[in-house]
């Protein structure tokens, strides 16, 4: 009921998903501070639900909490939403090994 009252764009449903996602923005802004990962790919079945509205809020939260160093176009180029497939870790795995490899 979540994703299709987020769906309708409903103020309540949004600003209840985006007050769940700071905790979520929080564990980001703290990869990328402590290890510097400047690109997130979000997965399951919520976020691939939601789609795009789960990486905009995600991304005004990021923005509110702000990442060291980057302006609000390098945080919004940050996170995107993955397909709806269960490809996503095989193909990250295969391409880090065909890079080491050659």
């Amino acid at each position: 009921m979540l994703v299709a009252a987020v769906a309708a764009d409903d103020p309540f449903a949004t600003g209840v998903l985006s007050a769940a996602l700071r905790h979520l923005a929080s564990a980001v802004t703290a990869v990328y501070t402590a290890i510097g990962v400047r690109r997130y790919l979000i997965i399951g079945g919520f976020a691939l639900a939601v789609g795009e509205p789960f990486a905009r809020l995600l991304t005004e939260q990021l923005i509110d909490l702000g990442c060291f160093g980057l302006d609000d176009d390098q945080i919004r180029r940050m996170v995107s939403v993955g397909r709806a497939d269960d490809d996503h870790g095989l193909l990250g795995i295969g391409r880090m090994v065909q890079a080491t490899l050659t």
